[in-house]
């Protein structure tokens, strides 16, 4: 997907977002400049330089993240999300044991618990400064996905499953990966065979999911996650470390989460299923759907 002069305003109001989060700690406030509010504006003017500057070819996650990395560097601070991200995963740990009894009982685990995963991309705070957690889970269970290729990856699951295969899945934020681990688990479950690699960022940017998220919420006891090798948001994949590239490719099936991976990675070649909530007109465009759909969608084909 490639980014358009909408991304301007986006990438203006994100980084923006990241300089508000990253001078309430006094130090980096008193290391400032006194006019903090013209600073901000500064950034954000700064931000939409960067992105009409950037490589039309990229896409809307490259550059937005280029962006917000003005934020860190005027500031100082590499991780103005930490609380923000610590506070998500305990949120959705308290609904982890109700919503992983709702996937186990339903009548197929699979689809529910992808459902599941799918509400759980609500916690975006790159995007919205604010969320309804249970209201976004009730909307995906009782509507569904608005785009569902489902049965298209059900039997790639059962094809994997069959010769032993690589799952990789590529997790997108901290809180929603509690979420992404009921889907691992049913996946586990109904498909003993299939071995599963999780992937997180190996760098903070927004509230993406690092080692450290996936270490609070108990997904390295259940499968092995890797780092991707970058800060970006998304998957670059000439960014990323061999070891992801080694996993990348070797892949029977790739679900990769949220909208950065599917800006990112929508017109690759690979066996790769996104799962998301269409939080921007662009990405909601590009699918054939409406502003904060879930979808289950394979891209390529």
């Amino acid at each position: 997907m490639r980014y358009r002069k909408e991304c301007e305003e986006c990438s203006r109001r994100q980084a923006e977002r990241v300089f508000r989060l990253a001078v309430r700690d006094p130090q980096v406030r008193n290391r400032l400049p006194q006019d903090i509010e013209a600073l901000q504006k500064e950034v954000g003017q700064k931000a939409v330089e960067i992105v009409k500057a950037s490589d039309p070819r990229r896409s809307p996650a490259e550059v937005s993240f280029w962006a917000i990395l003005e934020a860190h560097r005027v500031t100082g601070c590499d991780d103005p999300f930490r609380k923000e991200k610590a506070e998500s995963n305990e949120l959705a740990l308290k609904l982890y044991p109700k919503l992983s009894e709702l996937a186990q009982q339903a009548h197929d685990p699979i689809l529910t618990a992808c459902l599941l995963a799918a509400s759980g991309n609500i916690i975006d705070l790159g995007i919205q400064e604010s969320f309804d957690l249970e209201a976004a889970i009730c909307h995906a269970l009782e509507q569904g996905f608005r785009l569902s290729h489902y049965d298209r990856l059900k039997r790639e699951l059962e094809k994997t499953d069959r010769c032993g295969g690589l799952l990789l899945y590529i997790l997108d934020n901290a809180g929603e990966i509690v979420f992404d681990r009921i889907l691992i688990e049913q996946i586990r479950t109904c498909f003993p065979s299939i071995r599963i690699v999780a992937s997180v960022n190996s760098g903070p940017v927004l509230n993406d999911a690092l080692m450290e998220d996936a270490e609070a919420v108990g997904l390295c006891d259940l499968v092995k996650v890797i780092e991707n090798g970058h800060q970006d948001l998304g998957t670059v994949l000439e960014r990323c470390s061999p070891q992801f590239r080694d996993m990348y490719f070797s892949a029977d099936v790739i679900i990769a989460k949220g909208q950065a991976n599917y800006e990112t990675l929508d017109e690759r070649p690979e066996n790769i299923f996104f799962i998301l909530k269409a939080k921007c007109e662009l990405v909601a465009q590009s699918l054939g759907v409406s502003l904060y759909d879930p979808v289950l969608v394979k891209k390529s084909d």
